[in-house]
């Protein structure tokens, strides 16, 4: 599967003018979330929104990175008879988890309720909260074989739907109660992601049922060993406010989930090319082509660097006046958050950047390892915070000490990677 450079400029463009949309999505829900549900009800969707992700991130098992890697690197091989056979066992497997996972939730709702809201009274939250999961593990499985097979004009338009169009428009038409919000969103991304599912072109009947253990234990072996690592990100990110929830209430707790909102929102502009990257960056290396690798990623470090740290200037700077525009009088605790958490914009987008070619380039979970360090560095500040009774808003500054740490593991890892294969390639 050879992909022209005038393909993969098409399919950057386009995954970035879709990413584009989704941010401005983003901004527009939570101003929505503001307007119709009032503090309250935009402090417990924040929350609710920052639980689903990080629910997601160990559902999923990693395939998010495993299914499009082996994808692309099936059908980049010629003696790989069909590829199609790791997506299909891997359905196989997520099916049943997912099964179990919305029953025992939703069983012990008070339980859940009480360890994400601090309290559990927002245990009638929570079965909206999974059908809003599941649908975006079904968006999430179509949208990584796309991925993989480089078909990013439906991938963009799978993601423009759910994650552009969707949001919003629900709000419009049954954003009269929190719960009534999710619910809808959520049966509303099923279904789509179960109409896209009839595009994927997956060869299921050249498929060697008898073969399928072996695919399933490849595609999983690889992928489970980064749950720790997507598991431990989703957790860095949600840990901020589901404690500031046990420490003062949902109210702030809100306010500390929309501060890791826009703290995203600086990842979001450079997802759509770590989302290229991993099946591009596979294809470069199999042909051990790490000097051309180098010149791009050397590139694109480069602007991201300056991008982000320009936005972050302007972000301390009108802090205030953008919160005001934004989310009106009501939320002026936000802004002193996100001046905090806007800090670690930097670093965080210098790991989404790096972390597609870690991924392409070692079995290992090394992104895990690294996103594991910053977890534990994070989880000793706040255990200083609790011991010497300070207030929530050092959770965020130690969050984005975390954050800074990880950055710079992550440069460490892929200085690496280029300084080995050269010895490798002089040799």
């Amino acid at each position: 599967m050879e992909v022209s450079d005038a393909s993969l400029k098409k399919d950057y463009i386009l995954t970035i003018i879709v990413q584009f949309m989704v941010l401005a999505s983003v901004f527009l829900v939570y101003k929505l979330a503001a307007e119709f549900l009032g503090t309250d009800g935009f402090s417990g969707y924040a929350l609710s929104r920052r639980t689903i992700s990080l629910i997601q991130s160990a559902l999923l098992m990693g395939l998010g990175v495993g299914i499009p890697r082996y994808i692309a690197y099936g059908y980049a091989n010629p003696d790989q008879k069909n590829p199609d056979a790791y997506f299909i066992s891997a359905l196989f497997i997520l099916a049943p988890v997912v099964f179990i996972f919305f029953i025992f939730f939703n069983l012990f709702n008070g339980t859940f309720s009480y360890i994400f809201f601090g309290s559990s009274d927002y245990s009638y939250l929570i079965l909206p909260i999974t059908c809003m999961i599941i649908g975006n593990i079904l968006h999430a499985l179509c949208y990584s074989y796309f991925r993989g097979r480089l078909m990013m004009m439906r991938a963009n338009l799978l993601q423009a739907i759910n994650m552009g169009i969707i949001p919003p428009a629900v709000f419009f038409l049954f954003g009269k109660t929190l719960s009534s919000v999710l619910t809808v969103t959520g049966i509303i991304w099923i279904l789509i992601s179960l109409i896209f599912s009839l595009f994927l072109p997956v060869r299921s009947r050249e498929c060697d049922p008898r073969k399928m253990i072996t695919y399933a234990k490849e595609i999983i072996g690889y992928s489970i060993m980064r749950v720790p690592g997507d598991f431990a990100l989703s957790t860095l990110l949600a840990l901020p406010a589901i404690l500031t929830a046990h420490m003062t209430g949902v109210r702030e707790a809100g306010f500390v989930a929309f501060g890791t909102v826009v703290f995203n929102m600086g990842g979001y502009f450079f997802a759509p090319i770590s989302t290229i990257l991993l099946p591009k960056a596979s294809h470069m290396i199999a042909r051990a082509d790490y000097e051309g690798l180098k010149y791009d990623l050397k590139r694109m470090l480069i602007f991201a660097i300056c991008l982000t740290t320009l936005g972050v200037m302007i972000l301390e700077i009108f802090t205030d006046q953008l919160i005001e525009i934004y989310l009106k009088e009501n939320f002026f605790e936000t802004i002193m958050i996100v001046r905090v958490i806007a800090i670690g914009i930097v670093p965080y987008a210098v790991y989404i950047l790096l972390r597609s070619i870690i991924d392409a380039s070692y079995v290992r979970p090394i992104n895990a390892i690294n996103i594991v360090i910053s977890l534990f560095l994070f989880i000793i500040g706040v255990l200083l915070v609790v011991l010497f009774k300070m207030n929530y808003i050092y959770i965020v500054g130690i969050f984005v000490i975390s954050i800074y740490v990880l950055g710079i593991l992550s440069l460490f890892v892929v200085r690496t990677i280029f300084k080995r294969n050269k010895s490798c390639l002089s040799s």
